[in-house]
């Protein structure tokens, strides 16, 4: 949920990440109560996106929550920049400098239907649009069809290649005496 409090002349963003409601009684008086976690994201500038603000609210400051249509006008992501997707509850994209953190490593984590895939592919199409080499291990064999316009590179042996590959690596694990003979068989090149 996004939300907002006013500190000093600023209205300054904050993303709730969990949240508690609970209700007491005591005797006749019923009480209820909302306790939340966030993250600051800061002050929104158009054409900027957020910057952060040094200070925290005072306390018992009012906290306002946006409708999910807030932010769809604002350009917050930069000509280049890739473009991660939306803040939680509202229109406002998110993005930055993918290109610069390449040299990273980087991890998409997420349950199932979370969307991993599809950032991958746009991740990787953001990457070669920008010169970037890159390679992709398809486990699923669902890359290739979906960046056929890329022209990919098929880089994988044949299965009949693979196959005697994989006996000559069994007869190596399963030789007598650590399988030298057996290993001699793999210096001869016939790929």
């Amino acid at each position: 949920m996004l939300v907002w409090a006013r500190i000093g002349p600023e209205k300054v963003f904050f993303q709730v990440t969990s949240g508690v409601t609970r209700e007491e009684t005591l005797e006749t008086d019923r009480n209820g109560y909302q306790v939340a976690e966030a993250s600051q994201l800061g002050v929104l500038r158009d054409k900027v996106g957020f910057e952060k603000y040094a200070w925290l609210p005072s306390m018992n400051t009012p906290v306002f929550a946006e409708p999910p249509s807030f932010g769809g006008s604002l350009e917050t992501v930069q000509d280049g920049d890739f473009a991660y997707g939306l803040i939680p509850g509202s229109r406002i994209r998110l993005g930055g400098p993918f290109l610069d953190t390449l040299d990273h490593h980087t991890a998409i984590l997420g349950i199932t239907g979370s969307g991993k895939t599809e950032l991958a592919f746009d991740l990787i199409r953001h990457a070669v649009g920008g010169k970037v080499k890159t390679i992709c291990i398809d486990l699923t064999a669902r890359y290739r069809g979906r960046l056929e316009d890329l022209n990919p590179a098929e880089l994988s042996i044949s299965d009949e290649l693979a196959g005697e590959l994989g006996q000559k690596l069994f007869d190596i694990e399963t030789g007598a005496y650590g399988g030298f003979e057996e290993k001699k068989v793999l210096k001869v090149r016939r790929y």
